[in-house]
C-alpha cells in the first residue's frame, strides 16, 4: 500500500537486484503508468484519492491503443502479394485453394514445439465446462494463431500460437523479462577488444517454454491440435503472451546462469560474470549478455560455456561469432595500425528502412530527389524550433513518429553523424509541422547515398588514446580543489576486483546554448 508523508505519497518498489525502496508516487507514475494503475485496479485501491484521478483514464488510453493496433492488424490481409491468414481454418483454407501445403506446415512446425506447454486435462464434465470451474484456482484463457512471412528470400510461413494473456488478470508481482543495454553492448565489445577475448553468439529455441508457467490458466484446444480439438487443456508452460511469461524465463535462465557459476553485474543485471584464466594463467572475466534469448558470450574459448548452455536448451542457430545483435550488424574489423576490434554498424538495418521510404513515396509518385541533394543531414539555415509550416495530421504525425524513432534507432547502432539533426526534430514530436516531417526525409535522403559508400559503423577499439594534457589549464582545476579538497572517486561497494589491462575513459563536452533561436 501507498504512503503518505509531508511531501506526498510515496510507494514500496521491489528492484530487480531484490533491494526495495520508498519512491515517491508522481516518479512511479511517470516512469510506469500502465504497471501503476494495473496494480491500483488489481489490489482494489484505484479509487483511493492518489489513483482515482487518473488510473481508469490511463487504462483507458492503453485499450485505444490496443484497439488500433487490432485495426491495422485485420486491415492486413497480404504481405509480399501472399495472402495472410487470420485464423487456423482459414490458413488450412488457403492451402486447399492454392493446392498448397505452406500454411499447414507452419502450423504443424509450431505444434511441434508449442505441444508440450499443454496438459490435456481428462474427464471434464459438461457442467463443468459450462460453469468454468474446471479445477480450483484455475481461470480460462483463450488462444490464437498468429502468422507471418519471413524476409528470407523463401517467402517462409510462421506460425506462432500465443495465450490471450491481455484478458487475464493482471499480476502484482514483476511479470517482464529485463534485457541487456546497448551501452552494455558497446562497452563488453571494447573488452573483447582491448583483453583479446573471442566472442560468441547463440539464440534460444521457443525460449519462454522452458520455464513453468506462474498463472493458474486453462484452455479449449483449437483445430491446431488435431485429434484433441475440444479438449480441456492445462497451460502448464510460459507460453507467450502470457503476463508472467517474461519473468518466468528470465527467472529460469537466471537459474542456469547460477549454475554455471555466473553471476549478474550490479550495472546491468543482463550482464553475467566468472572469473576465469587464459591459457598463460593470468585471470579474466568471462561475460555473457543476454536479450532474452539471445546469449553473447565473451571469453577465450566461448565455445566451452556455449556448449554447456546447449546441453539445457535447444539452441536455434549453430555457436560462433556474431554478425548481428539486437538489430545492428557486428564484424571484426581492421584498423590503421593493423589491430582487430570489433564494430556495430545498422547497415542492413538502414537499407532495408531507406527501401521502404523509397517504395513508399513512388506510390505517391515522389522519390527521394524531391528532398535536395544530401550533402548534409538538412541545411544548416534550417531551424526546426521556428518552423510556422502547417501542422501535420494525425497520420502523418503517426508517420513522423516512426520515422525519428527508425533514425534514433539508427543512431544508437552506429550513425552518430544525424545524431544533432534527429535531436532537433524529436523536440517536435507532439506537434510536428509539415517542415519537420521535409526535414526527416532529407535526413533519408543524406543517408541514402552515404550506405552507398560507407557503413557508418562504430570501432569499438581498444586500442589507447594519447591525449597530451598540457592543452588544459590547470589554473582550473587548481580552483575546483578549492571547493572540493577532499574528493575522490566513489567506488561500488560490491565492485568486482579489478583483473586484466584497465579501461581509461575520455570525456568530451561542448555546449552550444544559443542555437536554438
Amino acid at each position: 500500500m501507498p504512503k503518505r508523508t509531508t511531501k506526498g505519497w510515496k510507494l514500496l518498489l521491489e528492484w530487480v537486484d531484490g533491494s526495495m525502496d520508498w519512491v515517491r508516487l508522481t516518479e512511479v507514475k511517470e516512469a510506469y503508468p500502465l504497471q501503476l494503475a494495473e496494480y491500483a485496479v488489481a489490489n482494489g485501491i484505484a479509487d483511493e484519492p492518489a489513483f482515482k484521478w487518473w488510473a481508469y483514464k490511463a487504462l483507458k488510453r492503453k485499450q485505444r491503443l490496443i484497439n488500433k493496433v487490432k485495426s491495422k492488424y485485420w486491415k492486413t490481409t497480404h504481405k509480399f502479394g501472399i495472402e495472410i491468414p487470420k485464423s487456423v481454418e482459414q490458413a488450412y483454407e488457403i492451402d486447399r485453394i492454392t493446392g498448397t501445403s505452406h500454411w499447414a506446415r507452419a502450423i504443424e512446425k509450431e505444434m511441434k514445439n508449442v505441444r508440450v506447454a499443454f496438459e490435456k486435462l481428462e474427464d471434464v464434465s459438461e457442467g463443468q465446462m459450462r460453469t468454468g470451474k474446471i479445477k480450483p484456482g484455475y481461470s480460462y484463457c483463450s488462444t490464437h494463431m498468429i502468422f507471418d512471412i519471413k524476409m528470407d528470400g523463401a517467402f517462409t510461413r510462421k506460425a506462432r500460437l500465443v495465450a490471450d494473456g491481455h484478458k487475464s488478470k493482471p499480476s502484482t508481482s514483476i511479470t517482464y523479462s529485463s534485457v541487456v543495454s546497448r551501452d552494455s553492448v558497446r562497452i563488453a565489445l571494447t573488452i573483447a577488444s582491448l583483453n583479446s577475448l573471442n566472442i560468441s553468439a547463440c539464440d534460444i529455441g521457443n525460449a519462454y517454454l522452458n520455464a513453468t508457467c506462474r498463472e493458474k490458466l486453462w484452455t479449449i484446444a483449437g483445430p491446431e491440435f488435431g485429434s484433441d480439438k475440444g479438449s480441456v487443456m492445462i497451460i502448464a508452460r510460459a507460453l507467450y503472451g502470457l503476463k508472467s511469461s517474461g519473468a518466468a524465463w528470465r527467472s529460469t535462465l537466471a537459474q542456469t546462469m547460477e549454475m554455471l557459476g555466473y553471476r549478474p553485474t550490479q550495472a546491468d543485471p543482463d550482464v553475467w560474470i566468472k572469473r576465469a584464466s587464459k591459457e598463460d594463467g593470468s585471470p579474466y572475466y568471462k561475460m555473457m549478455l543476454i536479450y532474452v534469448d539471445d546469449v553473447l558470450h565473451i571469453a577465450e574459448d566461448p565455445e566451452e560455456d556455449m556448449n554447456k548452455l546447449g546441453q539445457e536448451y535447444r539452441l536455434k542457430n549453430s555457436i560462433g561469432p556474431p554478425d548481428r545483435y539486437l538489430g545492428g550488424n557486428i564484424e571484426k574489423v581492421q584498423t590503421q595500425d593493423g589491430s582487430v576490434a570489433w564494430s556495430m554498424s545498422c547497415h542492413d538495418y538502414l537499407n532495408n528502412a531507406v527501401q521502404q521510404i523509397i517504395d513508399e513515396l513512388k506510390e505517391k509518385s515522389m522519390s527521394l530527389s524531391h528532398f535536395g541533394t544530401g550533402l548534409r543531414p538538412y541545411p544548416a539555415s534550417y531551424r526546426p524550433e521556428i518552423d510556422i509550416t502547417p501542422v501535420l495530421d494525425e497520420e502523418q504525425t503517426n508517420r513522423f513518429q516512426q520515422l525519428i524513432g527508425i533514425l534514433r534507432w539508427s543512431i544508437e547502432l552506429g550513425r552518430v553523424d544525424i545524431l544533432t539533426e534527429v535531436s532537433c526534430l524529436s523536440q517536435h514530436l507532439a506537434e510536428p509541422r509539415e517542415g519537420h516531417l521535409i526535414a526527416v526525409y532529407k535526413i533519408f535522403k543524406y543517408l541514402s547515398l552515404r550506405l552507398k559508400n560507407s557503413k557508418g559503423r562504430i570501432v569499438l577499439n581498444g586500442k589507447s588514446i594519447f591525449m597530451d594534457y598540457a592543452i588544459f589549464n590547470d589554473f582550473d582545476r587548481k580552483e575546483w580543489l578549492d571547493f572540493y579538497p577532499d574528493a575522490r572517486e566513489e567506488v561500488p561497494v560490491k565492485m568486482p576486483e579489478p583483473l586484466r589491462d584497465p579501461v581509461h575513459v575520455l570525456a568530451f563536452v561542448d555546449a552550444n546554448l544559443s542555437s536554438n533561436v
